[in-house]
């Protein structure tokens, strides 16, 4: 995921950006490739059998828990809390990885697959640690092809102009966001974003040609300009709807996504989806909102 800008930022453009805009400027329609935020994710009810994978607790009781969120180790020191806790009952503590021992206390990780019961989950299959659902895949190569002429190099440390980042800001029912990407960064590298190119991508609700005029006569450098699903006004509606119940119904965390074509949405980290949670989301408008359980419901009772 390449990153957004959303603050104002000063700099000299880079030498050699300003030449014909239209060279430079690539439109490319990313719309409908966003899958609805609620798509693989359905209200946990009693019976129904449930996958998680992270840290779990276990005192000199035996009174096992889950823990979501454990809280972060700091100076090599494991903390015991265990917010928002999910008791366990036949958890094997002897097979947790990396287990360890705190004030009595076992820590370990594991993966889990049981049965949920009024907040309590029944282990049934325990193994390594996994991930739960596949993550979204990050990707901050630009959406458009090159224009004939190349994207053009800009300089170490380049960043957008100011008056390109204020005009986008400034008009949150036209456009989604504003990013940068990097046609020469490779999928799956640890090092990140590479290359001598950067490109300004924005993303435009509606007319593209406007946008395109709009844009052009402000930036003559790299700019992509892709089809968003939803303005930045639009997410913020939704935010707003959601974050007075951050906190509540197992609600761990509403934040608006680093800004991606196609993938213009709310990340909403939760416990579990309970039918609080389920009925939030469908009224905030669940294609913006991309549900992220800790516990994953994969099989109905």
């Amino acid at each position: 995921m390449f990153p957004v800008v959303t603050a104002v930022v000063v700099l000299a453009l880079a030498t050699g950006v300003g030449i014909a805009a239209a060279a430079l400027i690539s439109d490319t329609d990313t719309s409908g490739s966003l899958n609805a935020g609620l798509l693989g994710v359905s209200p946990v009810h009693n019976g129904d059998t449930v996958a998680m994978s992270g840290t779990v607790m276990v005192p000199p009781s035996g009174a096992a828990e889950f823990c979501p969120h454990p809280a972060d180790a700091v100076a090599d020191v494991v903390d015991t809390r265990c917010d928002d806790a999910v008791p366990l009952t036949g958890l094997h503590s002897d097979e947790l990885t990396g287990s360890t021992t705190v004030d009595n206390v076992r820590i370990g990780r594991t993966y889990i697959e049981g049965t949920w019961h009024d907040g309590t989950v029944t282990v049934r299959t325990q193994g390594s640690p996994k991930p739960v659902a596949p993550g979204r895949a990050a990707d901050s190569r630009p959406p458009c092809p090159a224009p004939k002429s190349g994207w053009q190099a800009t300089d170490p440390g380049w960043q957008p102009p100011s008056a390109l980042v204020d005009f986008v800001n400034s008009r949150p029912q036209q456009f989604a966001g504003l990013g940068i990407a990097y046609p020469s960064w490779e999928s799956g590298s640890s090092d990140g974003p590479t290359g001598a190119a950067e490109v300004v991508v924005v993303g435009v609700v509606g007319d593209q040609s406007a946008a395109r005029t709009e844009l052009s006569a402000i930036y003559s450098g790299n700019l992509c300009l892709t089809t968003a699903l939803y303005s930045a006004a639009e997410l913020d509606e939704a935010s707003a709807a959601i974050q007075p119940h951050v906190g509540q119904w197992g609600i761990l965390s509403a934040t608006i996504a680093g800004w991606q074509p196609g993938m213009e949405m709310i990340d909403l980290e939760v416990v579990v989806v309970n039918d609080h949670v389920w009925d939030l989301v469908k009224q905030a408008g669940s294609d913006m909102v991309n549900v992220q359980p800790v516990i994953r419901k994969i099989s109905a009772n």
